[in-house]
């Protein structure tokens, strides 16, 4: 379960909290999700037109600890750790997965990008 909070906007951070609530009260019976916390707009970190500071890497990265989540921080914008965060969220799902059923003969694809576009036209 990805959490994603705007690292330009500290009140989406400070409202994890809530949302993790949400995820704990949810009957998952597949087991506990993955967690992975998101600080959407890294791009915007040194941005001198900010109205309120950044909220801190350390204190996101002190937090995705507390909660025992993976963190990382993206950027729509550069692409910044976009493909990885969705592969990361993949490889725990397909872990979890054969874990449940070790017979499995699921796995995970992972072919080059082709050139020209985000879905490999052209």
């Amino acid at each position: 379960m990805f959490l994603v909070f705007d690292v330009t906007n500290p009140s989406s951070f400070e409202q994890i909290h809530e949302w993790l609530q949400t995820v704990h009260e949810t009957d998952h019976d597949q087991g506990p999700p993955v967690l992975v916390l998101v600080g959407s707009k890294a791009d915007l970190r040194d941005s001198p037109d900010l109205a309120e500071p950044c909220v801190e890497q350390e204190q996101a990265q002190q937090l995705a600890l507390d909660i025992g989540a993976t963190y990382f921080e993206t950027s729509a914008v550069t692409g910044q750790n976009v493909e990885e965060v969705f592969m990361f969220m993949a490889e725990c799902v397909l872990d979890q997965h054969k874990e449940r059923m070790p017979n499995s003969q699921v796995s995970l694809d992972v072919r080059p990008k082709a050139s020209g576009g985000c879905c490999g036209g052209s």
